[in-house]
């Protein structure tokens, strides 16, 4: 049965209460460990926001079997995941290695000996997923009403009824500026990493793919002889972009075929469904940027927006431009926030955006809100 958190003290851990923080590292993690220490020695909160994670994470669970990771742990775990933008194995070492959240969490702070508590990477998956974006925007409601009768405390004076700001920020995606080129090397990389990942699990069954270096090494060498080509100068500049272009679409669609035909080989093969669509959605969007690359350079098209790609990896990823000089180009998507009077986050969404010319292009800003944002200019690469 999984509990809140132990209710018996041990010697060899620092009470919360107690945890000296660095609270003048300008380091993201000292104030989200700060947030969570506040939260543990205020009771009342405290005990809301351990019914939330009980009626969710327990609920139709037998209070029987295998304690598991506890319910304090499972928040500390997500907060800093979310807070630091961490992916799973950077959270494994944090969990394992660092003094502070190890506190936190309530643990022994060396990860070794008979007793030592080691948070495996499967378990973190399991577990911390469990704080789904319902359960944390529920969180954080009562932590702003909580926030807020604080400062009211702070100035002598009732809580002042609640006045919300509503704005919309960027929220960028980590990814590489895109051109139609450098995205229809990804794609292309992507297929024959695929490829030679299954001839490694199935060793020759899939006959054809000896060359599979030789095919990557080709491909960048193309690409990168194409950029330079495109976007440098020099004489006769059309014709020599006419040409590599070509030779670079003709190996690109060599590759596309390829990779058509190999499927045929894995149909009795123990593959499992998620590699067969990773591997057809790349191929798919191999073909989609040799499309476009020809549509462009070739027969000098203009690309509509709603059929541009700005991340093969993030594909929620969009180019928006709201006006500012530095940087005057964001790569993400816009995210809404409401605040109030002492700038706690009341609620947050991400906007649904309304095009104007078109799907997939946008100007004015998003639809909630009177706000209004500079014209989403889209790149034409």
């Amino acid at each position: 049965m999984r509990h809140s958190f132990p209710s018996q003290p041990d010697l060899q851990i620092t009470p919360i209460e107690k945890i000296q923080l660095p609270l003048g590292s300008r380091d993201e993690l000292a104030p989200i460990l700060a947030g969570l220490q506040w939260i543990w020695m205020h009771p009342t909160l405290k005990t809301e926001i351990f019914a939330l994670l009980e009626a969710k994470i327990l609920a139709g669970k037998k209070a029987t079997g295998r304690t598991g990771m506890d319910l304090r742990q499972i928040l500390v775990l997500g907060v800093v995941r979310l807070g630091l933008d961490a992916d799973w194995d950077r959270l494994e070492d944090q969990a394992n290695h660092h003094t502070l959240i190890r506190q936190m969490l309530g643990v022994p702070v060396l990860p070794w000996g008979r007793d030592a508590k080691v948070f495996a990477h499967q378990t973190l998956r399991d577990n911390v997923a469990l704080l789904d974006e319902e359960l944390l925007k529920a969180i954080n409601a009562r932590v702003a009403v909580a926030g807020r009768e604080v400062f009211a405390k702070k100035g002598g004076a009732p809580v002042a009824a609640l006045e919300v700001k509503v704005d919309t920020y960027v929220l960028e995606s980590d990814v590489h500026f895109p051109t139609d080129l450098n995205l229809l090397w990804d794609a292309g990389r992507k297929c024959v990493d695929l490829i030679e990942k299954y001839r490694e699990q199935f060793g020759y069954a899939l006959p054809g793919w000896r060359k599979a270096k030789d095919w990557r090494r080709r491909l960048k060498a193309l690409e990168r002889l194409t950029s330079k080509t495109v976007y440098g100068g020099g004489a006769n500049k059309e014709a020599r972009v006419r040409q590599t272009v070509r030779e670079h679409l003709n190996a690109g669609r060599g590759l596309g075929a390829k990779v058509g035909e190999s499927p045929l080989g894995l149909c009795d093969q123990a593959v499992a469904p998620a590699h067969w669509e990773m591997l057809e959605y790349f191929h798919a969007l191999l073909d989609k940027h040799l499309n476009l690359v020809e549509r462009r350079l070739l027969k000098e098209e203009g690309i509509p927006a709603a059929e541009k790609v700005f991340s093969l990896f993030e594909p929620h990823t969009g180019w928006i431009q709201k006006g500012k000089q530095r940087p005057n180009v964001e790569l993400g998507h816009r995210l809404l926030a409401a605040t109030g009077q002492q700038e706690l986050v009341q609620d947050y969404d991400v906007p649904v955006e309304r095009s104007r010319r078109g799907p997939g292009r946008t100007r004015g800003g998003p639809v909630v809100g009177p706000l209004r944002g500079g014209p989403d200019r889209q790149p034409e690469f």
